[in-house]
């Protein structure tokens, strides 16, 4: 999620009414809305300034993401499988940097942001609560185990099954 400047929202601002007997009700968007014409370039402008903001780190990932991306795909190469791996796994370490990849956690640190406590701030009772029983949930991870690869030698029909859900906060979506 790409949050807009407070002072920029208001180029977004929506006029709603279920019918013409409502007043009209005003909205501004706090976020980047896909589907827009901009969305594209502030993913790919996002990405950019991650690696500008992590180029001393990483520097050859800070590379191929500067030169070798169109919006979020990568299109790069390497000369051996190994190397191809070695780049994929390194690439995975700078946009770890954008922040944590368990949907909860980013809410988490969203519910921070909107409530405006900063790195340095003692979390408030409630808050820290919450933290505490997120980190000790993440230790049933490690009980786990998915069988993931079923092979059939001669499959009759081949299926593909997708499945998604939503909420406020989140969205998820796998394909089988």
């Amino acid at each position: 999620m790409i949050w807009i400047n407070p002072d920029q929202r208001k180029l977004q601002r929506i006029l709603w009414r279920e019918n013409m007997d409502e007043p009209i009700k005003t909205f501004e968007l706090s976020t980047v809305t896909y589907g827009t014409t901009s969305a594209p370039f502030l993913v790919t402008r996002t990405l950019k300034q991650l690696a500008l903001d992590e180029a001393r780190n990483f520097p050859l990932e800070s590379s191929v993401v500067m030169s070798d991306m169109y919006i979020d795909d990568v299109l790069t190469g390497a000369e051996t499988l190994l190397e191809a791996k070695e780049l994929k796994n390194q690439l995975i370490n700078i946009f770890a940097k954008g922040g944590p990849v368990v949907a909860k956690a980013k809410i988490f640190l969203q519910k921070l942001w909107m409530l405006k406590i900063d790195w340095t701030d003692l979390l408030p009772d409630t808050i820290n609560r919450e933290w505490r029983q997120f980190v000790e949930s993440l230790q049933v991870v490690n009980d786990i185990n998915i069988n993931r690869c079923i092979v059939v030698e001669q499959p009759e029909v081949i299926e593909l099954h997708g499945f998604s859900d939503a909420s406020q906060s989140a969205y998820g979506a796998v394909v089988y």
